[in-house]
């Protein structure tokens, strides 16, 4: 009797402790939004959420980033200093541009580059700034899905975080260090 009592124990321990490692909400992961380009009924390409957006609001062109407004294809165009551009509906636009987050090669000609040491210079190749993608939207269409963001975006979203509050912490500080000399 004694030792059914300590495995029941045992196997009461054991399934809550292996209960509360399946509830964990997706160890810290957030799902984003994607925007999935199709053509023919085949998926073109995908672009997450946040990145880069040409289109037209109003008959005006604006570049911004977009976020998910409303299904089936309404987004929000925020402009480089957080404000509110507008609403695009993605399938009713002639033409939209996507920035896309894959590197684009630099179409064929030759590079050439010298290098000393750890110093080096080069010449051809590459290119500063965002690549954009043209979709012509009469012959495409736009849809949403939601995926899970990877390790690297998880990586990389909690270091803008965490340097977004030492920037906030800093900010207060400096403004606490000019309210204490106006004090004296």
């Amino acid at each position: 009797m004694k030792n059914l009592a300590i495995l029941f124990v045992a196997v009461l321990l054991n399934s809550l402790a292996f209960s509360q490692a399946n509830e964990e909400p997706n160890n810290g992961y957030r799902t984003h939004y994607v925007i999935l380009i199709v053509k023919d009924g085949e998926v073109k390409n995908s672009f997450n959420e946040g990145v880069g957006i040409i289109a037209k609001i109003n008959e005006k062109t604006v570049t911004g980033r977009w976020y998910f407004k409303a299904e089936p294809d309404v987004v929000v165009v925020v402009g480089d200093k957080g404000q509110i551009l507008g609403e695009v509906k993605l399938n009713e636009q002639k033409t939209i541009k996507l920035e896309t987050e894959e590197q684009q090669s630099s179409g064929g000609g030759m590079s050439f580059g010298i290098g000393i040491g750890p110093i080096g210079v080069s010449t051809g190749g590459g290119g500063g700034g965002p690549t954009f993608i043209s979709y012509n939207m009469e012959k495409n269409e736009a849809t949403f899905d939601q995926q899970k963001e990877t390790k690297e975006e998880k990586i990389r979203r909690e270091y803008n975080e965490k340097r977004e509050m030492e920037r906030q912490n800093k900010e207060i500080e400096r403004q606490a260090n000019k309210d204490k000399k106006k004090g004296k």
